[in-house]
């Protein structure tokens, strides 16, 4: 991200001129996008980007003499760096679309945690398919199906998917000590008044006596499933507070 960067902001007349050369191209893309830490979406976009253009980009660095822009070339020209790049080309997609998800609107645990669930048996199948058919990896198949001996380098995607693994699990396993308050949200029909969940509450933000009043009343009206957006609803709301704010 930092070689994309460095392409970008050496000089204001470089951009002006990659630009130019871009457009005269006919490339995908009229410029490199810029990656910020702050935007954590904008990884995949700056890297899939750099992978459409690139081409383009290692004919535009050949012009320049700076040192920058040879380390650029070098990068651009190096079968492993381009090999790197695909590989995360595809993996921050996969990546953006769990991302995607988290951030939609109107969004409560119920919708929220099964994606991220998912999202960890997705990564069984990538770290299967990295190393066979790569059915999942778009622009990492066709670059190693013409240089066969880049496949060696598959151990390295390899290992990057399990620390991804293994990041994700340690996650999910902090909702397991929020277990049976996930099951209080899903269910709270079928829920005891005095659970297991109620150990598990966030005291400062909710008041177990008076959840327990509003499970009393949600069981005694003809709510039998708990849909999606109920605890988003204004009636939920009103009648249930303690509940929707859990």
């Amino acid at each position: 991200m930092n070689r994309i960067n460095c392409i970008r902001s050496q000089s204001a007349l470089r951009h002006r001129n990659l630009r130019k050369f871009l457009k005269e191209s006919d490339a995908t893309s009229e410029d490199l996008l810029t990656y910020n830490i702050i935007r954590k979406l904008s990884k995949r976009n700056s890297l899939s980007t750099l992978w459409c253009i690139c081409q383009e980009l290692t004919s535009f660095l050949r012009t320049c003499t700076s040192l920058n822009g040879k380390q650029s070339q070098d990068m651009m020209s190096s079968s492993k760096d381009m090999s790197d790049l695909a590989f995360l080309v595809d993996i921050c997609g996969h990546l953006n679309d769990l991302n995607l998800k988290l951030q939609e609107k109107n969004k409560t645990t119920i919708n929220t945690l099964p994606a991220v669930q998912a999202f960890s048996y997705k990564l069984k199948l990538f770290l299967v398919d990295v190393q066979g058919d790569m059915l999942h990896s778009p622009a990492l198949k066709p670059f190693l199906d013409e240089d066969e001996g880049m496949a060696f380098f598959t151990n390295d995607y390899t290992h990057f998917i399990e620390k991804l693994q293994q990041d994700f699990n340690n996650g999910l396993s902090q909702f397991q000590s929020f277990k049976h308050i996930m099951q209080l949200i899903k269910t709270p029909q079928t829920a005891k008044l005095n659970g297991k969940w109620v150990t598990q509450l966030p005291l400062k933000s909710v008041d177990v006596s008076y959840l327990q009043l509003e499970l009393c009343n949600l069981k005694g009206t003809d709510i039998n499933k708990i849909e999606e957006d109920f605890y988003l609803q204004a009636s939920t709301k009103a009648e249930f507070p303690q509940l929707a704010q859990l």
